[in-house]
């Protein structure tokens, strides 16, 4: 049993590896996906004290304007919680010095006529 997980831990730290190679961004921040009240977007994660936070709360502030906080770091358990669907993370591809590992896009079906984007690229 012992070495079964061993081997499962084994290929997790090998999958995280592959995966952190690949899609290689900035390791000093990271985004978290959020809904509320049906609007959805992404925003920094941050470390902080939370007693510290609410009390900065309580008289009116924001986390926009809490001075003491710091961008926290992606986690291998935070990249396996987005790899078991248990999260949505993102990574912000553009490194401090205005470069960039990889480039991503979404091509998602047009709403002219169900065309895909293949296709209504080349509609001139």
């Amino acid at each position: 049993m012992l070495c079964r997980f061993a081997l499962v831990l084994y290929k997790w730290k090998i999958i995280l590896k592959i995966i952190k190679t690949l899609f290689e961004g900035r390791e000093d921040v990271f985004a978290i996906r959020w809904e509320r009240e049906g609007k959805a977007g992404y925003m920094p994660v941050y470390n902080f004290d939370w007693n510290e936070f609410l009390a900065h709360k309580a008289k009116g502030g924001n986390l926009k304007n809490f001075a003491n906080k710091q961008h926290a770091s992606l986690t291998d358990g935070g990249l396996a919680n987005h790899l078991n669907g248990k999260e949505i993370v993102a990574i912000y591809p553009l490194l401090k010095d205005n470069t960039s590992w990889f480039i991503a896009a979404d091509f998602d079906e047009s709403t002219l006529k169900g065309k895909t984007w293949f296709r209504q690229k080349f509609k001139f």
